[in-house]
């Protein structure tokens, strides 16, 4: 609170007066004289004086009117009375346009200091939660629904990353990327979030132009950041708590890109440069859909339903798609999770291919290669999109078709491998979303539920194929695959069977080699697992290539039938 009037009392005859204080002052404003015997000391009463409740909240720039090389400039709104009661910012109103009414003033930094800082004394503020930063009038509007038939997705394919030859699918994925988002019905029946935001990740070899998609895709957007896993923090990412310089040193929150672009896209490159404590706090937004701030006396909560469009080079600079996802990516598999779509872009050899590619590359100078739908365009019609259509699916074809397409894919996992699990099924959902809004619709059809799945099948295609041709979603989702399961569990038999077999209940590392190349299991393999398990406290090594079961009561120890592939757990009260 701030006081508005102030009570005062003369400390020499007890007279009582009231003086009312200036906005653009911090410090108290004291009668000039008592009225009753005209000296100058006084004494303020704040039981008795009147006070009004104030905020100070930060505006900048937008990106898009910011030229190149230059930082976006800030100034400080004091909100008061009613404006700072009506402000709240779990209503999603940060990152989004806003305009002030008021007085532009100047504050001195210090008490007869010669430095000021600008502040605005706010009268009126309008913020634009929706889409709305784009005013849209009618011909914008007969325009967009005259777009909107025909072949819209081949359309918004070729307006998408032009520069790009070929990856039809990942830039598909990228325009209904921008029109995800679910602004209506976000509540299960159970009451809690539904995520209605699609997740891309592209991993891709050098020089494959993942920053310019990255980039364009952020050009289109109507509201949308670009960063980088090197140049931000986790907290910078997200959220954080600093000391202003305007007002009196005071702790204040300050929101990163991904709250800024709550409702639009967050462009990430660099993705697996972050540090594992900055990924952890950028998992934690996108999976709850908000950040609660509790540090230095400010509490706050801000929206982050922002789409994540996020880009990373494999650990060895050239992706090879028959090796597991975690071993090619610095990611851990709670975060892989975290994106509904994974696209490898990859630097392949291919004569004709590279051919295209070198003409397309030329022709960008000619300026005769543009977008099927010029950017302007394509911003009102995302933002006409998501202002207006929130399509549901409430047809029964497309609902069957959704179940048909799940316990299919289910059907294919087999021996411990899983095809599907309800992730798919909510990513399926979250792109038949987009592509019915992308077709203007507020009703998903069975062609937008076709449509999800074909990007979902060409992701199992490309990362969940393992040597044999099955499709095992673990080798996307988690740190160990099925096959690389079947290895473990084979290396944890052999020491096991090989120390009951001995006096001294220490299996030899000759002796594991020898049983795991019986079972093709190579070399470095098998000392890679030995290592794994060492780690996790499955087995130890108490000796230089000694290598024994940590036993004892109430461990599990695994049965493998070489015949049928099966594993059995039963307990183990070898010690």
């Amino acid at each position: 609170p701030k006081v508005f009037n102030g009570k005062f009392i003369c400390n020499r005859c007890g007279h009582e007066m009231f003086v009312k204080q200036l906005k653009a002052k911090k410090t108290l404003t004291h009668p000039n004289v008592c009225d009753s015997c005209n000296r100058r000391n006084f004494q303020f009463v704040p039981e008795e004086s009147e006070f009004i409740d104030v905020r100070f909240i930060t505006i900048q720039e937008t990106l898009d009117k910011i030229e190149a090389g230059e930082s976006a400039r800030e100034v400080q709104v004091w909100l008061e009375d009613d404006l700072a009661r009506s402000f709240d910012v779990a209503n999603g109103v940060t990152g989004c346009e806003v305009t002030v009414n008021g007085v532009y003033r100047l504050l001195q930094s210090k008490e007869k200091g010669s430095v000021y800082n600008r502040f605005i004394e706010a009268n009126n503020v309008l913020f634009h939660t929706g889409m709305q930063d784009h005013e849209l009038t009618n011909e914008d509007i007969k325009e967009i629904k005259k777009l909107s038939k025909g072949d819209i997705f081949g359309k918004i394919t070729n307006s998408v990353g032009i520069d790009l030859y070929g990856h039809n699918e990942l830039k598909l994925a990228i325009g209904l990327q921008l029109f995800s988002g679910n602004t209506k019905n976000l509540l299960t029946n159970s009451g809690k979030r539904k995520k209605g935001e699609i997740n891309l990740l592209i991993v891709g070899d050098p020089g494959t132009a993942k920053t310019d998609l990255l980039l364009d895709a952020v050009s289109i957007s109507p509201k949308a950041m670009y960063t980088t896993g090197t140049g931000s923090t986790g907290v910078g990412l997200t959220a954080s708590v600093e000391k202003d310089r305007v007002n009196d040193g005071h702790w204040v929150a300050k929101i990163g890109p991904v709250g800024m672009c709550s409702g639009g896209v967050c462009a990430i490159d660099e993705f697996d440069k972050m540090s594992d404590e900055d990924r952890k706090k950028l998992h934690d937004a996108i999976e709850n859909g908000f950040i609660d701030i509790n540090k230095a006396s400010v509490r706050a909560r801000f929206n982050t339903q922002t789409a994540i469009l996020a880009a990373c080079n494999p650990n060895l600079s050239r992706f090879t798609p028959y090796k597991p996802l975690f071993e090619q990516i610095g990611l851990d598999a709670a975060m892989i999770s975290r994106f509904d779509l994974i696209f490898p872009v990859r630097d392949v050899l291919d004569k004709e291919a590279d051919k295209h590619k070198a003409e397309h590359f030329l022709s960008n100078t000619d300026n005769d290669r543009k977008p099927e739908i010029n950017k302007i365009l394509f911003r009102k019609y995302i933002t006409y999109a998501k202002t207006n259509i929130h399509p549901t699916i409430k047809d029964q074809d497309a609902k069957d078709r959704c179940i048909e397409y799940y316990i299919a894919l289910r059907a294919l996992g087999h021996e411990g491998s899983f095809s599907a699990t309800m992730r798919q099924l909510g990513g399926i959902e979250r792109i038949a979303f987009a592509s019915a809004r992308a077709r203007l619709s507020n009703k998903i059809e069975v062609g937008d539920v076709d449509r999800a799945i074909g990007l979902i099948n060409f992701i199992l295609k490309e990362l969940a194929t393992d040597e044999t041709g099955a499709i095992d979603i673990d080798r996307i989702m988690t740190n160990h695959p099925k096959t690389e399961r079947d290895k473990i569990y084979k290396i944890e038999n052999i020491v096991r069977v090989v120390c009951e077999a001995r006096e001294d209940k220490l299996a030899p590392l000759d002796d594991i080699m020898e049983k795991a190349a019986e079972s093709k299991i190579d070399k470095n393999t098998t000392l890679k697992i030995l290592n794994v398990l060492k780690i996790k406290g499955i087995l130890f090594e108490p000796k230089e290539d000694k290598w024994k079961w940590v036993g004892g009561k109430g461990n599990k120890r695994i049965k493998h039938n070489n015949g049928t592939g099966k594993h059995e757990n039963e307990k183990n009260n070898h010690r």
